[in-house]
C-alpha cells in the first residue's frame, strides 16, 4: 500500500532538516519532547531532574531519528512522550504516546488495588463500581477495606 516508504521518507525528511539546522523541524511536538525528556535526564540543572536523571532514569536514545523510528510523530497535540514501564528508561520499546489522563494513572503515587483478577489504578476502580473516586478515597482512609470500599453502595442524602 506504499504506507512503509511514506513512514521511510517522514523519518529521512525529518532526519535531513535537523541536520541541515532547519527552524521548522526544530519547532515540532515531537522534537520538543525528544528534547524534554533528554534534558531530564541528562542535565542536572534542569527542575525535574530528581525524578528522572537524579534517580537513575536514562535516555537511551543516540539520534532524533533513532526515537521517531520507535515512536513515531506525535499524533495529536493532546499528547506527549510515556514511558510504558514507569521506572523504566527512555529507550526503545519503552515510550508510547499518551494523553494526560492515561500519564496521571501511570505515575508512581497512582493507587493501585486488585479489581476484577488484576490491579488496577484506585480512580478506574471506583468508576467500574460506579462510585465515585472521592467517596472510595475516603472510606479507604477511614480504615475500610478495599473491596467493602469498592462494594458498598453509596447512601442518598434526603
Amino acid at each position: 500500500c506504499g504506507c512503509l516508504q511514506k513512514e521511510r521518507s517522514s523519518i529521512a525528511t525529518i532526519a535531513l532538516n535537523i541536520s541541515k539546522g532547519r527552524r521548522s523541524a526544530l519547532r515540532t511536538k515531537t522534537n520538543r519532547s525528544y528534547a524534554a525528556a533528554k534534558d531530564r535526564c541528562t542535565n542536572p540543572k534542569n527542575n525535574q531532574w530528581k525524578n528522572y536523571g537524579g534517580r537513575g532514569i536514562e535516555f537511551r536514545f543516540s539520534s532524533f531519528a533513532e526515537f521517531i523510528a520507535d515512536v513515531g510523530e506525535c499524533p495529536s497535540r493532546n499528547m506527549s512522550i510515556d514511558r510504558k514501564e514507569t521506572n523504566g528508561h527512555y529507550e526503545a520499546g519503552n515510550l508510547k504516546w499518551s494523553t494526560a489522563v492515561e500519564q496521571t494513572r501511570g505515575r508512581r503515587n497512582t493507587i493501585l488495588v486488585p479489581f476484577c483478577g488484576g490491579m488496577v489504578p484506585l480512580i478506574d476502580a471506583a468508576s467500574m463500581a460506579g462510585i465515585s473516586y472521592g467517596t472510595v478515597y475516603m472510606r479507604i482512609r477511614n480504615g475500610w477495606s478495599i473491596e467493602k470500599s469498592l462494594s458498598t453502595p453509596v447512601r442518598s442524602m434526603r
